[in-house]
């Protein structure tokens, strides 16, 4: 998060809002793109309590990242890729919410070939979301053959577990 938003205001600095700094041909530049909209580009036009929900969203990611991350390591014995997923989306998650704070716009400044511009803290949050696939396949593995009714009652031990893990959490 600290260096996405270090990144952020350095190509405000050093940057016009449009201006295109070409890194390697017209694969990969540094453009500034002021994101008033404070969404990434694929996001449809929200109605008005939409960027509420959204920040709501993301409050709920960073501070739920942590202690799943933490359960699931427990139960499961985690892997470096859950690692990876939580400490990812932790900081894209983190650096959405900052943007707000240092400037009135999300800075975009990353683009790849002609797609839309982005920035470190959407880099963050795909790596994020790919390990968290990269996981997910890995704990489905253990659980091949296993029917409806066993994964039922899995997940109804899951969360029974996780209910008293969180109770624990905030006890100490």
């Amino acid at each position: 998060m600290v260096v996405d938003q270090a990144s952020k205001a350095a190509v405000r600095g050093a940057l016009a809002p449009g201006e295109r700094l070409p890194l390697v041909g017209d694969v990969l530049s540094i453009v500034l793109h002021p994101n008033t909209r404070g969404l990434s580009w694929w996001v449809p036009d929200l109605p008005a309590w939409g960027p509420f929900l959204l920040t709501l969203l993301f409050w709920v990611v960073l501070v739920g990242v942590l202690p799943v991350y933490h359960f699931h390591a427990l139960r499961t014995g985690g892997s470096g890729w859950a690692a990876v997923a939580a400490i990812s989306l932790a900081g894209g998650v983190g650096g959405h919410v900052a943007d707000g704070l240092f400037a009135p716009w999300t800075t975009d400044w990353i683009q790849l070939l002609e797609l839309p511009a982005g920035n470190l803290a959407d880099v963050y949050s795909w790596v994020g979301l790919a390990a968290l696939a990269v996981e997910l396949g890995r704990t489905e593995r253990k659980r091949r053959g296993m029917g409806l009714a066993g994964r039922w009652a899995l997940a109804r031990e899951t969360r029974r577990d996780f209910i008293r893990f969180l109770r624990d959490l905030m006890r100490r």
